[in-house]
């Protein structure tokens, strides 16, 4: 059983969070649930993209790049007997 309490807010804020919940078809508490929810993964998100990258993963990623970038083939048709496309 989840234990319950009571928050005190101003009345024109439960109204309105009342409101948003019932046009979601939400319960309050699941609406505040939902919102607070959103609000630390909005949070997490501005830390990590604060985040410098180090100098080692810069330099990783740059040879992960090359590594995927496309093959291109300059010899082929260069060379007498060679493949053509």
């Amino acid at each position: 059983m989840t234990l319950l309490t009571t928050v005190k807010v101003p009345v024109s804020l439960r109204d309105r969070v009342r409101r948003n919940a019932r046009n979601h078809g939400m319960t309050l508490g699941d609406y505040l649930d939902k919102a607070v929810s959103e609000l630390e993964q909005a949070e997490f998100i501005r830390a990590v993209q604060a985040q410098k990258p180090d100098d080692a993963y810069v330099a990783e990623t740059m040879v992960l790049d090359a590594l995927s970038a496309p093959i291109t083939e300059p010899w082929v048709g260069s060379v007498p007997g060679s493949c053509t496309k």
